[in-house]
């Protein structure tokens, strides 16, 4: 079974577009049928988001979590690892993915292929060969950059070349076995800045280790329904205080 956890935060316009999307991939005669839940964690949406999503449920097998106000991304992915990892079973996976329409159903069957090769999690990468990235605002794409070459230069992970994206499938035994270890502190660093914190502590995991491989994605920034959640400035300051804990324990 897969479980589809996706933090949405005022994300009504698009929601179930992305639901239904998922459903068609989801329906191709290549997956043989396999049983899903969309888990939609609405972060305190003040636009209908969760009424959206309920309606969607009367046909697309899906849930809704609720937080009464918005905590971040960084625990709506808590909140939605922790309702998954209730269910998930050892042959089950756990993917992750935006909530505004810039990552592409389509890639879930890539993933899905790769994590059964034997690997515990698989990012779609913006940086493997085949990717496409379109109209991404300069700011962002300057912070990906940037990210990428820091996190890879201080804390390289053998398969990793995309530290930040939400796009990735992971197997339910290396998330229990990063709960187990990090608890509460597993996403220390908020907001956008978690996923590259998950990956890292995820690899500093003891043996056995950890194994992870990639894909290539393609992000079309330009049909993004609704304004962006990142805030550049505070993302930067973010990372450096991320690279402060795991470099100097502070």
């Amino acid at each position: 079974m897969l479980f589809i956890v996706l933090p949405a935060y005022n994300e009504a316009h698009c929601i179930v577009e992305l639901m239904e999307a998922v459903a068609g991939v989801m329906a191709r005669p290549s997956l043989n049928g396999m049983r899903y839940r969309i888990i939609v964690v609405d972060d305190g949406s003040s636009d209908g988001t969760g009424e959206k999503v309920i309606g969607a449920t009367k046909r697309i097998p899906a849930e809704l979590v609720r937080h009464g106000v918005n905590r971040g991304v960084d625990r709506a992915f808590h909140t939605g690892f922790t309702r998954a990892l209730e269910e998930a079973g050892e042959d089950d996976f756990i993917l992750t993915m935006d909530a505004d329409n810039t990552h592409q159903p389509a890639h879930i069957e890539e993933l899905i292929a790769e994590i059964r090769k034997g690997y515990d999690v698989v990012v779609s990468s913006r940086y493997r060969k085949g990717s496409v990235v379109r109209n991404v605002p300069p700011g962002r794409l300057c912070l990906s950059w940037m990210a990428r070459f820091i996190l890879t230069a201080l804390y390289r992970i053998p398969g990793i070349t995309d530290y930040t994206i939400f796009y990735r499938i992971y197997r339910p035994s290396a998330l229990r076995r990063a709960f187990d270890r990090y608890g509460e502190r597993i996403f220390e660093a908020p907001g956008f800045t978690s996923m590259a914190e998950l990956l890292i502590k995820l690899h500093r995991l003891p043996p056995p280790r950890i194994r992870f491989s990639e894909t290539p994605t393609v992000l079309l920034y330009g049909i993004k329904l609704g304004p962006s959640k990142m805030k550049i400035l505070r993302n930067i300051r973010e990372y450096a205080r991320m690279i402060a804990r795991f470099t100097l324990g502070v």
